[in-house]
């Protein structure tokens, strides 16, 4: 048979057999890292296996100078032993501290009820409320319904109530009594602290994240009924 028509020959001994395992293998184990981890955790995974290779190729040096010269060392061998220790010590301790890192970036999220509770807890503390202002409450609007709708009190002498309403009406509308941005924050920072003064600014933020309702320009606005004592709302009323 002409020599253009013959099949190339593959060796298949033992070893060669070892050496495409091995290639195929390590192809598997990129694509499947590629496909599992995103690219900054494949940066960590990469760095790490440099650690590790830095580290290997350090002690294998480290043995081939103890081991020079049917294991006698000079004053130039122990020097150069003592170097490559502590630069492995040091490689050893930024391996640790990347580790540790890595596994608290990769720590899934606990989604058990008993940390669902937590992190609302925690979102309502009083500490988190203490921190609220009324840049925060203007985002919340906006966050919920889209504009940075107005906020007034209403007293219901009738009903022995007092709601504090959230208006159909946005700043930069032409019927927002607002006359800047920054008499419009002053106003909610007066609603937060009257709220807060009756313990009532926790109620009224879940309320906001939680209602069905929507504030429709000339229509409806969305009320929320103040939780107060008998004696505050002799007071108010």
């Amino acid at each position: 048979r002409p020599q253009q028509y013959q099949r190339s020959w593959i060796p298949t001994s033992s070893r060669n057999r070892h050496h495409l395992h091995n290639w195929i293998g390590d192809l598997w184990s990129e694509i499947i890292e590629f496909s599992t981890y995103g690219p900054e955790e494949r940066k960590m995974l990469a760095d790490r296996r440099k650690a590790a290779a830095a580290a290997a190729a350090a002690k294998e040096e480290e043995s081939g100078i103890l081991n020079r010269d049917g294991g006698e060392e000079s004053d130039e061998e122990n020097l150069s032993v003592s170097a490559f220790s502590k630069a492995k010590k040091e490689l050893d301790a930024e391996t640790e501290t990347n580790s540790e890192n890595s596994a608290i970036e990769t720590e899934e999220l606990d989604l058990s009820p008993e940390a669902f509770q937590a992190a609302m807890e925690a979102k309502s503390s009083p500490a988190a409320m203490d921190d609220f202002d009324g840049y925060a409450l203007r985002d919340l609007l906006v966050s919920k319904w889209g504009a940075q709708l107005d906020i007034d009190f209403q007293r219901n002498t009738l009903l022995s109530c007092v709601y504090c309403n959230v208006l159909p009406v946005s700043f930069g509308n032409k019927r927002c009594r607002h006359e800047s941005e920054l008499a419009y924050l002053m106003h909610l920072q007066g609603i937060i602290e009257i709220l807060r003064k009756y313990d009532n600014l926790e109620l009224f933020v879940d309320f906001i994240e939680t209602t069905n309702k929507v504030p429709r320009p000339g229509t409806d606005a969305v009320p929320f009924r103040l939780v107060l004592t008998e004696e505050q709302l002799q007071k108010i009323l």
